[in-house]
């Protein structure tokens, strides 16, 4: 009896195993640089990828195209209100046009970790010593530096609180839309990545 259990047991996760698999193609791209990062917007699929900038699919990752932020390393994306938004290096881009164009707005200096959004809101963590979190309420159009000022890897939004990942001092939160921050129990850890739900 035990061994037909086992027997079941075996089939039964090599079906799903088999299932899980079966539903990822390989497209056909993204070719001179490793992704980075990835957004949606709309039907759009872009990515942000180290040395080649960011990449475009209109065709769900069928195929890709370079958009004209062509150059460097796009450590991050986001999409907000039909607008992006990138990272590469120490700058950040802005899009109206769905990546056909991008106009610089703010030289920060510093390595932009990440960027993520909630409609017009956008948070940056910068990933230098004394790097911190920068806030737009403008969609990424102009940008202000918050009072927190660690080496930021991640940050998530989850309605008014933003929580923000430092690289050795733990996680610290802010519920005024990153004009202040305090750090929470798990202090003294490196967080590199964070999701909310």
């Amino acid at each position: 009896m035990k061994t037909r259990y086992f027997f079941i047991a075996i089939l039964t996760f090599s079906l799903f195993v088999f299932s899980v698999s079966a539903q990822w193609t390989q497209s056909d791209g993204i070719y001179g640089g490793y992704c980075a990062s990835v957004a949606f917007n709309g039907t759009d699929i872009l990515t942000g990828t180290y040395y080649t900038g960011v990449h475009k699919s209109s065709n769900y990752g069928t195929a890709w195209t370079q958009t004209s932020l062509n150059w460097g390393s796009a450590n991050s994306i986001t999409a907000t209100d039909g607008n992006l938004v990138a990272g590469i290096g120490r700058y950040i881009y802005k899009s109206t046009d769905a990546g056909t164009t991008w106009t610089q707005t703010i030289d920060i200096g510093k390595n932009v970790a990440c960027l993520v959004s909630d409609n017009n809101r956008v948070f940056a963590g910068i990933s230098n010593y004394n790097g911190g979190v920068y806030y737009s309420l403008n969609g990424g159009s102009n940008w202000i530096q918050s009072s927190l000022q660690q080496n930021i890897n991640t940050v998530a939004i989850k309605g008014d609180t933003i929580f923000a990942g430092d690289n050795e001092f733990g996680l610290f939160r802010s519920v005024d839309n990153g004009i202040t921050w305090t750090g929470t129990s798990l202090g003294y850890k490196s967080i590199t990545a964070l999701t909310v739900s």
